[in-house]
């Protein structure tokens, strides 16, 4: 009995379950309790959506790696959806991206310009490190699809997957520029809800942490 489209349909559903998660907490806190309109900022809403589903997708795939590294059954026998959760995350970075170069302007994002309405060196960095970051993710998302896989020997194959790491690594600096500076000023959390960007760099940093404890664990044995 092929089980692949159960997994898939599993996949779709907590993906699902994921977008409806990021997009009420975005619309929560833009539109319930910020200064957004639904209709005029439509995209911005589905953006902030967007990079929850991606951060969160990945999150997922690297957790069930880990875990099964770690020796929990549970996770070892759910290893393929690794990499429908990957590939998943990569579709909603590209979904990011495509919104994100469309909401670069003062209004969206007053922090990257300066007084003469210029990107400023932040807003620079910000976008420096989302390309940076687009690049190391595209190896394994790349890596992961069927035919690839099959053509890739299994050490490059593990060197193109570990790249996704440094990536992830890499959206955390991008979100944290972003945003940084709203982190603790607690009278900037609309409805008293934490900034995106904080709450995606405390998953993305918790993720790694996990896979540097398991990696070190291993070196030990």
């Amino acid at each position: 009995m092929n089980l692949i489209p159960n997994k898939k349909m599993t996949t779709f559903f907590i993906v699902l379950l994921y977008f409806i998660i990021g997009f009420t907490y975005s619309y929560l806190r833009y539109i319930e309790f910020g200064k957004y309109d639904f209709l005029a900022d439509a995209n911005f809403i589905l953006n902030k959506a967007f990079t929850i589903v991606s951060v969160l997708s990945i999150s997922t795939s690297y957790m069930i790696s880990i875990f099964s590294k770690a020796g929990f059954k549970f996770f070892k026998k759910k290893v393929e959806f690794k990499r429908y959760f990957g590939l998943t995350g990569f579709y909603f970075i590209c979904f990011h991206v495509f919104f994100a170069v469309r909401l670069i302007k003062p209004g969206y994002m007053p922090q990257f310009y300066d007084l003469n309405s210029e990107i400023a060196v932040r807003g620079q960095l910000v976008i420096l490190l989302g390309i940076v970051a687009f690049l190391f993710m595209l190896f394994p998302a790349v890596s992961s699809i069927g035919d690839i896989m099959k053509k890739l020997g299994a050490k490059k194959w593990i060197n193109l997957q570990r790249m996704g790491y440094y990536g992830f690594f890499v959206v955390m600096l991008h979100s944290s520029l972003i945003g940084f500076d709203k982190w603790g000023n607690f009278e900037s959390w609309q409805g008293g809800m934490p900034p995106i960007t904080l709450l995606m760099a405390m998953i993305i940093l918790f993720v790694l942490v996990m896979r540097l404890f398991i990696v070190v664990y291993h070196s030990k044995k």
